[in-house]
């Protein structure tokens, strides 16, 4: 299913219910700006930018190297499993679409 970064953090903030049911779960190919990479506890996070100023869509990457290749301002399709909401939605196992 293809979601822009932004349409996916509205449909959150809008209904995390709602947004569940479309989302979590399901594969989804999320194109979005890159806001920021880090690394947390050995796990590697791409932010793609929100609809909002403080808000965005945090991807967990399943490559160091993917990681290490983004930048800030970059656009990004990325691919990988809906998982909900925990502060910002979440996207998980994902990998750059080649």
């Amino acid at each position: 299913m293809k979601v822009s970064a932004a349409d996916l953090y509205s449909a959150y903030e809008s209904n995390e219910v709602s947004a569940n049911e479309k989302f979590r779960g399901k594969r989804l190919e999320i194109t979005g700006e890159v806001e920021r990479v880090d690394e947390t506890l050995g796990s590697y996070y791409v932010h793609l930018k929100g609809a909002e100023v403080i808000g965005h869509v945090s991807c967990k990457l399943k490559d160091k190297a993917e990681a290490a290749a983004l930048n800030a301002g970059q656009t990004v399709t990325l691919v990988g499993t809906g998982d909900g909401k925990i502060g910002f939605p979440r996207v998980m196992d994902c990998q750059i679409k080649k």
